[in-house]
């Protein structure tokens, strides 16, 4: 009867300010992060429609390195532009760790935005204020970043990801570890032609779980939305 059992989880962020306990049930978490990628790509589309300046969306491959162990991903990302300096950046993850295991990667305010609305619909007394604490949560961004020209084709951005949330769940034991991470580092745009950029990326990597520091480094092929005309 194990696939009729409901595992309990808890997610723990630990801040010198903030400290917050998460309970749920992981039912089905595949289907989670179905909803997950509908919701990034529902984003991608209201970016893509409402955005003045240029938006950015790509494939990205990553790889993390903590001295305990190593992780290597690929998923979507989505960058927005806020004027021609600071920008906003949006992805999910997966990879494969093991025949059994897999890793998966979002923002924080992406996995709490689900999570909420998950919830909402289980109990739909609550979903008139889960729907809407979970649609704020979920726009708000994976990582903030500061670009600095270089030349006309190149541009280095230091950036910022405070509240990270991954997972490793292992399919066969049907037992899963949450970890909540913070991520410091620099990316390298680099203008392959008009409207594709190749950017690769190296940052310092930690838990709030006093785990020790790591490495994070990827790669990611971006194409450049359209900019919409001002009338």
């Amino acid at each position: 009867m194990r696939s009729g059992v409901k595992n309990n989880y808890a997610i723990y962020v630990k801040t010198s300010f903030l400290s917050i306990r998460f309970n749920a049930y992981n039912q089905n978490f595949t289907n989670q992060v179905r909803v997950l990628i509908a919701f990034i790509f529902l984003l991608l589309m209201l970016c893509e429609t409402n955005a003045q300046e240029n938006g950015y969306y790509g494939l990205q491959f990553n790889y993390t390195f903590t001295g305990e162990s190593f992780q290597s991903a690929g998923g979507l990302n989505i960058e927005g532009m806020f004027g021609k300096r600071l920008s906003v950046n949006f992805q999910v993850l997966y990879g494969q760790v093991s025949a059994e295991e897999y890793y998966f990667y979002a923002g924080g305010g992406q996995a709490l935005g689900v999570y909420l609305i998950r919830k909402g619909f289980e109990n739909r007394s609550d979903l008139s204020l889960a729907l809407p604490l979970g649609i704020m949560s979920f726009v708000v961004p994976e990582s903030v970043a500061y670009r600095i020209p270089l030349s006309d084709k190149n541009q280095l951005a230091i950036y910022v990801s405070p509240f990270g949330y991954e997972v490793i769940r292992n399919t066969a034991t049907e037992v899963s570890v949450e970890r909540i991470s913070y991520e410091l580092g620099l990316r390298w745009y680099i203008e392959a032609n008009h409207w594709i950029y190749i950017v690769p990326r190296i940052g310092m990597k930690g838990f709030y779980e006093e785990r020790p520091l790591g490495a994070s480094y990827g790669l990611t092929v971006m194409l450049k939305g359209k900019k919409k005309s001002v009338k």
